[in-house]
């Protein structure tokens, strides 16, 4: 725009160049101040200074530029806004895709703690089978020894009355 030159609350600026056209006699004035939440932008000339034939077209160039820093302002303002909802979605989608492979891992944890289960519940009832099973082939080998055992009982009976019959001959 020209030289700067601060001073008190003001910057000046000599030598003007707007919009291409250089402006030798007179000074603008800019004052710019805020903070994160406010800013205030001045920027004026005193008529006095200048040419009276350059004051209005100087006006309207100010005007331009005070439009153009005002749209480049909110524009700048609105696309850090924007970058911070983007940075927001960008994590909740990434906290989404989280969430949906947490959601496959416990399913297919899901699937397998049943199918395991079924496996366990079928053995055990295979094993209550074999075990009914085995109770009643216990069961029928007890009575099998106890007949096994008066057989031998009356076997041994006969045995020795043959023994008596044949000691009784000699």
């Amino acid at each position: 725009m020209g030289k700067n030159r601060s001073g008190g609350d003001y910057t000046s600026i000599t030598e003007v160049v707007l919009n291409g056209t250089s402006y030798t006699k007179g000074t603008l004035y800019v004052k710019a101040e805020g903070n994160d939440q406010k800013a205030t932008a001045w920027i004026g000339l005193k008529d006095a200074e200048w040419n009276e034939s350059d004051v209005n077209a100087v006006l309207k160039e100010l005007e331009k530029v005070a439009y153009r820093f005002g749209v480049k302002y909110y524009r700048d303002k609105i696309q850090v806004q924007i970058d911070e909802a983007q940075r927001a979605l960008d994590a909740t989608e990434k906290q989404q895709q989280r969430l949906v492979g947490q959601n496959k891992d416990l399913a297919l944890r899901l699937n397998n703690n049943d199918q395991e289960r079924l496996a366990l519940e079928k053995s055990l009832e295979n094993n209550k089978l074999e075990n009914a099973a085995l109770k009643v082939r216990l069961e029928n080998n007890k009575k099998s020894q106890d007949s096994v055992a008066q057989a031998s009982t009356r076997i041994k009976e006969v045995l020795n009355s043959h023994k008596e019959r044949q000691r009784k001959v000699n």
